[in-house]
């Protein structure tokens, strides 16, 4: 991965990095010492958030509160949003990030 990329997952799963790692990791073949290290480097680009609905400001606000964190000090941020739920649910969901992570614009 480009170095400063920071993958966040954010569900109404009770997970964490290391559950999700625990799950993926019987099916990733590391075939030498690079594709471990670089294995190991990407876990460290991965966050985790757990909201318990699509529509509460208090859950999306921690995901705001992880992404100023990881953004702390950096001129330019970008943010790209890939939803894997219902599409009931994406006008519910655009609503609450756009609010709450997508409404703050960085300022040089």
């Amino acid at each position: 991965m480009p170095p400063g990329t920071q993958i966040i997952g954010y569900a109404r799963s009770d997970l964490t990095v290391a559950k999700i790692r625990t799950n993926v990791s019987p099916y990733v073949g590391l075939r030498n010492e690079e594709e471990k290290t670089k294995y190991e480097q990407f876990w460290k680009q991965v966050h985790y958030v757990q909201g318990l609905s699509y529509d509460k400001p208090s859950d999306y606000a921690k995901l705001e509160d992880l992404f100023k964190t990881i953004e702390a000090g950096k001129t330019v941020a970008n943010r790209l949003f890939y939803y894997a739920i219902p599409p009931s649910a994406y006008v519910t969901t655009s609503k609450a990030l756009h609010e709450a992570a997508m409404s703050k614009r960085f300022h040089f």
